[in-house]
């Protein structure tokens, strides 16, 4: 199994919303199957994440909930994740975060918040997963934001990407 950091493919739709000093990194995943279903993928690399990420979730909810942030609850438990009675349609059904855009080989969720904007894909080519991060933030506290969580997101979102290749290729 091969997850690596990588550049994300100019042909995702996340693209369109960057702009020059905005944050952006991806992850790719080359032994997933391309024929994996979008939902499923969504599902695996981000509706359920451990208890540590979930601890971590709870701590910054807590943190930044008196900041006037948005402090929901940013994380589902196994149960939930495994029911699987997810419909991932784009027009604001919330999984972890809000549906932004469905297309037949990409998902983007994200959120918008007075200290910046993100919007996390998952999407799919013909050789590899990619799940992606774009951040624009909203002055030097969207920034002071970014870069206090950012070793925690980088360790998240490299953990998304393995937990594809690990459901494709669960142990024997």
């Amino acid at each position: 199994m091969s997850v690596s950091a990588a550049d994300l493919p100019k042909s995702s739709a996340l693209w369109a919303h960057f702009k020059q000093g905005d944050f952006i990194d991806c992850y790719r995943a080359t032994a997933v199957p391309v024929d994996m279903e979008m939902e499923e993928a969504v599902r695996t690399a981000i509706a359920y994440m451990p208890p540590w990420v979930q601890a971590l979730m709870d701590l910054r909810n807590r943190i930044v909930g008196p900041l006037g942030l948005k402090a929901g609850k940013h994380s589902r438990n196994e149960a939930e994740a495994e029911a699987g009675a997810l419909e991932l349609d784009a027009g604001g059904e919330r999984i972890v975060f809000t549906v932004r855009e469905r297309l037949k080989d990409e998902i983007i969720l994200g959120e918008d918040d007075r200290h910046l904007d993100f919007r996390v894909t998952v999407y799919r080519t013909p050789v590899a997963w990619y799940v992606a991060t774009w951040v624009h933030p909203h002055a030097w506290y969207g920034w002071l934001y970014l870069y206090t969580i950012l070793p925690f997101h980088k360790a998240i979102m490299r953990l998304s990407a393995k937990r594809l290749e690990k459901a494709a290729h669960p142990p024997a």
